[in-house]
């Protein structure tokens, strides 16, 4: 999902500018994605501690993928940045979840090197992610990105549901 994310950092601004959107609201849309993931951490952290990382971690990304097929099916800016919002939850509720499990199923003496893997594994999506964001946007065009986004979550939803420890 990393790469996914990331992906979205330039799909969506450059999505909100191909509808007609200003640069100004282009950033705004983007900025949402923050706001969201900023606004879900104190409810993420109630589902989680309530129904454990796993149902987290599966609720999180389904909102993702759920976030990216609305934005894929609209036109209209102001609809976008609402689904940015709910991604940038998603990113959000992800990433506690993700450090639930940590802290629920890895040892003290190796947490440092579990969560530094996390880490990477995130830059290297805002590596990769970016780019295949943007040069998916060259060859299939922005809906079919965003629907890559999406189909990337459901198959994430099912790893996680299959082979995520249980709390």
């Amino acid at each position: 999902m990393a790469i996914a994310q990331a992906a979205l950092l330039v799909v969506v601004p450059l999505y909100v500018l191909e509808l007609g959107g200003s640069p100004a609201l282009a950033a705004l849309v983007y900025a949402m994605r923050g706001l969201g993931s900023v606004v879900v951490n104190l409810p993420a952290s109630v589902v989680i501690d309530r129904y454990g990382h796993r149902a987290g971690m599966v609720a999180a990304i389904a909102l993702m993928g759920g976030a990216a097929v609305l934005i894929a099916s609209t036109d209209d800016s102001r609809l976008v940045a609402a689904a940015t919002l709910l991604f940038g939850a998603g990113m959000g509720g992800w990433l506690l979840a993700r450090l639930a499990l940590i802290t629920l199923h890895v040892p003290n003496h190796r947490r440092g090197t579990s969560l530094s893997g996390l880490a990477g594994l995130q830059r290297l999506g805002m590596l990769v992610g970016p780019l295949a964001g943007g040069i998916g946007i060259e060859v299939l065009g922005f809906r079919s990105v965003l629907l890559v986004v999406a189909t990337a979550a459901a198959v994430a939803v099912g790893l996680v549901s299959l082979f995520a420890p249980r709390p």
